[in-house]
């Protein structure tokens, strides 16, 4: 071989020489850099080649060397075939064939693309304005990858190379893959390269030499997890990079984030239902959109289990094959957990989840939802950066709101399980809250009726330890006037806990006492009168459990006697008067030794003030027997030793007078004025009286409906029976129709027009 032949094979595999690595010392850090050419195997493998050469031609004819020009020729002639290969293998590129996964991403069977024409728009726009890298949000099956699908193929002749990948679990998982990212001359090699973080590292670097090269489309299907790091390297790719996330918007740093929701118009909705419609009627579908808020592939399983459901019909008188059921119901399971089981959650945000998915679906406000839910401002953001919460900012850009998509919802729920126990502290919390109902105002208490409707239905079933904080929540509603789903509520109480606990146990006792006031503030007297009796009974029989028990005993013999007074059985509702004045003295006790002492003695856990107010209650209800039986000076003494009560401790005034707790004390003024015929104060008093109870309750409440029955009296009572039977009238209509169901109130009104009637 001559010398030039030699030389030029020494200078091509110069143009494949090892890497040259210049190392600098600066600021205590040391840096590499890295030049264009790389050391491979195939390289090392070249160059030992190119050795072997020179040295068999310079001992050409002597054994090891070639044995001749012509044989040494043909050697020169393959290694530059191979250097050549070589040399083309190193240009910048992927290796070939390219996966066939690019291409199925956008190439597969699917069923037809409808709508998103402002999507596609928002798409072309950003990339022609050099506004990239576009990220499409949005819930999970909204239709993102189908958006990004028909983007590559209306526009996939205008790129050079397209490559569709789906995200793994991170970003060095999908570009450290080298078979769905294949780049010419990369093999991962511990060996060689250490850690796979370095690898990524200079395998992003070769990637953006071949982008540089080529107009290239970059998509990155269902990337759900923030990686600020190895974002910036992606986002820094020259090319045209197109990504679909569940993430909300605000967690990516740059680039275009185009929001993928429910279809925008109506000509969409109506592409839509007559594609998947089936013949399914319009309402129907229309009912469909309304509970899944619009989510597309939601309402196409709807649509099917719907129209499978009609076929069955129609064929046959035969219901669906189980195997056919189980099959759609493992469809709806397999969505709910994809919506889900993608995004990675702590525990925290996993009962954010729960909880989130029982409440209704306007959701609630971040101050109340604070208050019944141990949950923390971060938790929340996290969540809505994975669109799984819905919040509502303020101009400070603190939390005001929190809501839940309907499809989210019902996927937590079948995912998560939501059960009383594992929400026992957003139940605890909603107790909280409603306990004290009684003394609030009719608008106040509507706002949280949607909340504990949602607990209740969410959880039908309670544990039997948890009666009394369901109890809380049933009082709401006993005082909204829900009285069906009150009884029914109290009923299924009373059911599981004696049950549990057995008939004759204090918790028993108390489920009876409140069925039967659920009755009676249903205006069902009759039906309220055994459950009085049986709770007084258990309470006699059973031991005590704790220091509550006092006021329980109180309480049923105060019911008691207030049933025999309305028998006029005014000697036995005495003895059950003081029965139960003797039980809540107990229980103030009890109270005094709670606030005072602190004692570590399990004292009732009664609401602070309860018992207290609870025995003037009684004191009251002792004067309006007194009144009954002709002793006004008695029932005076009782009204100056309530007022004496209230003076000395302001808490328990502003109890009797800022609160719907007034209107028990103004009952019995009222009752002491008409029996003493002071009738222009009880004029005074009545008004103020029903202005107070409109404003609290409304119209047609039975607080309100009471005291106009008293007004009527009190017509009655000065004589004037022309007003009076107009005010009866006025009331009957009333409770005709806003309380049809009222027999024995209405009784009671047509009794009294009957008695004005009479000469």
């Amino acid at each position: 071989m001559q010398l030039e032949e030699i030389n030029a094979v020494e200078e091509s595999l110069l143009r494949c020489a090892p890497a040259v690595r210049v190392r600098s010392q600066g600021a205590g850090l040391e840096q590499e850099k890295t030049m264009d050419f790389r050391t491979t195997s195939d390289q090392e493998k070249i160059a030992w080649k190119e050795r072997m050469h020179r040295l068999r031609v310079l001992y050409r004819g002597i054994p090891g060397g070639y044995r001749d020009e012509e044989e040494a020729e043909q050697a020169a002639g393959a290694l530059r075939e191979e250097q050549k290969n070589l040399a083309e293998q190193m240009q910048p590129g992927f290796s070939e064939p390219v996966p066939a996964e690019w291409k199925q991403f956008y190439e597969r069977s699917r069923d037809p693309f409808i709508g998103r024409a402002a999507e596609l728009s928002a798409i072309s726009e950003a990339f022609r304005s050099g506004k990239g890298p576009v990220i499409l949000c949005g819930l999970g099956g909204i239709g993102k990858t189908s958006v990004a699908e028909e983007y590559l193929r209306i526009h996939q002749n205008e790129y050079d190379r397209v490559i569709a990948l789906t995200y793994p679990g991170s970003l060095e998982q999908l570009i450290g893959d080298d078979y769905l990212l294949p780049v010419k001359g990369f093999r991962y090699e511990r060996t060689r390269y250490k850690t796979r973080s370095r690898y990524v590292r200079r395998k992003l670097q070769e990637i953006a030499r071949i982008f540089r090269r080529e107009n290239t489309l970059l998509v990155i299907d269902d990337w759900n997890r923030q990686e600020k790091g190895r974002q910036a390297d992606l986002f820094g790719l020259p090319c045209d990079l197109l990504i679909t996330t569940r993430l909300h918007a605000e967690v990516w740093n740059g680039g275009t984030c185009i929001i993928t929701g429910a279809f925008r118009t109506q000509d969409e909705w109506k592409q839509f239902y007559e594609v998947y419609g089936n013949g399914i009627a319009e309402q129907t579908a229309e009912q469909y959109r309304i509970r899944t808020g619009g989510h597309t592939l939601r309402m196409i399983m709807c649509f099917r289990e719907k129209q499978g459901q009609q076929d069955a019909a129609e064929g046959s008188a035969f219901h669906l094959q189980d195997d056919v059921a189980s099959t759609r119901g493992a469809a709806h399971r397999d969505i709910f957990k994809d919506l889900l089981m993608r995004i990675p959650l702590k525990q925290t945000e996993k009962q954010v989840m729960r909880e989130m998915s029982v409440l209704p679906v306007q959701g609630i406000s971040w101050e109340r939802y604070c208050a019944v839910s141990d949950v923390s401002g971060r938790t929340v953001r996290g969540l809505a950066d994975k669109s799984l919460l819905q919040v509502r900012y303020d101009t400070d850009q603190q939390p005001e709101r929190l809501s839940v998509h309907p499809v989210i919802a019902e996927a937590a729920r079948l995912v998560f399980r939501p059960n009383a126990v594992n929400c026992r502290t957003l139940i605890k919390g909603y107790g909280e809250i409603t306990k004290d109902a009684w003394i609030r105002s009719f608008r106040e208490n509507q706002k949280e009726v949607p909340y504990v409707m949602a607990l209740l239905h969410a959880f039908p079933e309670p544990e039997a330890w948890m009666a009394e904080s369901f109890d809380r929540l049933l009082i709401l509603l006993m005082m909204q006037e829900y009285a069906e789903e009150v009884i029914a509520g109290y009923k299924k109480l009373y059911t599981i806990v004696s049950c549990k606990y057995g008939p004759e146990h204090q918790l028993t006792a108390q489920m009876q006492l409140r069925v039967a006031a659920a009755y009676f503030n249903s205006q069902d007297y009759a039906s309220s009168v055994p459950w009085y009796q049986m709770a007084y009974d258990t309470l006699k029989r059973c031991s005590p459990y704790d220091a509550r028990w006092s006021h329980l005993m109180a309480e049923a013999a105060g019911k008691q006697s207030r049933v025999c007074r309305g028998r006029k059985e005014y000697s036995q509702a005495l003895k059950y008067i003081e029965e139960a004045l003797k039980y809540e003295e107990q229980a103030v006790l009890a109270a005094e030794k709670k606030r005072c002492s602190r004692t570590a003695e399990k004292i009732a856990d009664l609401p602070e003030m309860e018992a207290y107010l609870t025995y003037y209650f009684w004191l009251l209800d002792l004067g309006k027997i007194h009144m009954r039986t002709g002793e006004p000076a008695s029932a005076e003494k009782c009204l100056e030793t309530v007022l004496e009560y209230l003076k000395k401790d302001k808490r328990a005034a502003r109890y009797f007078t800022e609160t719907f707790t007034r209107t028990e004390l103004d009952k019995y003024r009222l009752e002491l004025l008409v029996k003493e015929k002071r009738f222009p104060e009880a004029e005074m008093l009545v008004q103020n009286m029903i202005d107070y109870a409109v404003a609290q309750r409304g119209e047609t409440h039975s607080y309100t409906m009471g005291i106009l029955l008293r007004r009527a009296d009190l017509r009655a009572a000065e004589g004037e029976k022309q007003k009076a039977a107009s005010e009866y009238r006025t009331l009957l209509r009333m409770l005709h129709t806003a309380h049809p169901y009222w027999t024995e109130q209405v009784r009671r009104v047509e009794r009294r027009i009957t008695a004005l009637e009479e000469p």
